[in-house]
């Protein structure tokens, strides 16, 4: 999606279910990889959560934890509040707008940062210098990035890319990038094709339902773009969950 701070743009992307690739089942998956690191009543935060998906996997997930929901959109925060509310977790699930470049989170404070899709945003390897303050001794950080997979792309996706992400680097990059700003990486795990399309396909089907119209042809017309970027270059690219945790020597 794109960072666009538009409020029409964020009102059509507030009605979608999710505002990147993602699914629940893998948000759940990779938690599942770093349970056991995690302490009883473990504080967490959610960092450029949109409306919500994966706060409300890893509230269910880890039930006695405490979530700070973050997203600069009021839109979002809005309906993640209101899901929040009536699904009875107010007690335990604080959504807050705010700006993830400057987190209204204090030091040493938490547990488990969690960060899909978004960290693009300040870019991956300032957004984990940044946060590493935040994180508890023993701490642990995952965050999604849009990633290489492969050295050989299409022409018309490279130059997409180029332009749209141009920091974008491969595994090997991020794990490099991870490391310079003082973590080691514990694993990664790259989303499944099928995600992506869980974000694609409610977006497509609100455009053909009318529900962009009124945002204009061209931004139809980079929707359809992007989607039909992804479709010419699978394979080639992905999310890929890098799971970090700060080196204890710094």
């Amino acid at each position: 999606m794109s960072e666009a701070l538009d409020p029409a743009i964020l009102d059509f992307f507030a009605d979608l279910p999710q505002q990147g690739p993602g699914r629940d089942s893998e948000t759940a998956l990779v938690l599942g990889r770093i349970r056991d690191r995690l302490p009883a009543n473990a504080a967490v935060a959610d960092f450029g959560c949109g409306t919500g998906r994966a706060t409300l996997v890893l509230a269910r997930e880890l039930p006695d934890a405490t979530i700070t929901a973050l997203d600069l959109s009021e839109a979002f925060c809005r309906r993640l509040s209101a899901e929040v509310t009536r699904r009875g977790l107010a007690h335990r699930v604080h959504v807050r707008q705010g700006d993830m470049a400057a987190p209204p989170v204090a030091h040493g404070s938490l547990d488990l940062l969690w960060c899909e899709s978004a960290a693009y945003v300040i870019g991956l390897t300032e957004a984990l210098e940044r946060w590493r303050l935040l994180l508890k001794p023993g701490g642990v950080a995952v965050v999604s990035e849009c990633t290489w997979l492969a050295g050989e792309r299409p022409a018309d996706v490279a130059e997409f890319w180029a332009a749209a992400y141009p920091a974008m680097g491969s595994r090997e990059d991020n794990i490099a990038r991870a490391a310079s700003a003082g973590y080691d990486v514990v694993d990664t795990h790259t989303l499944p094709v099928g995600a992506w399309d869980d974000y694609y396909g409610p977006i497509a089907k609100a455009m053909a339902e009318g529900r962009a119209a009124h945002l204009g042809s061209a931004f139809e017309a980079e929707l359809h773009r992007e989607q039909a970027i992804f479709t010419a270059g699978r394979g080639s690219y992905g999310y890929v969950f890098y799971i970090v945790k700060p080196r204890q020597n710094l």
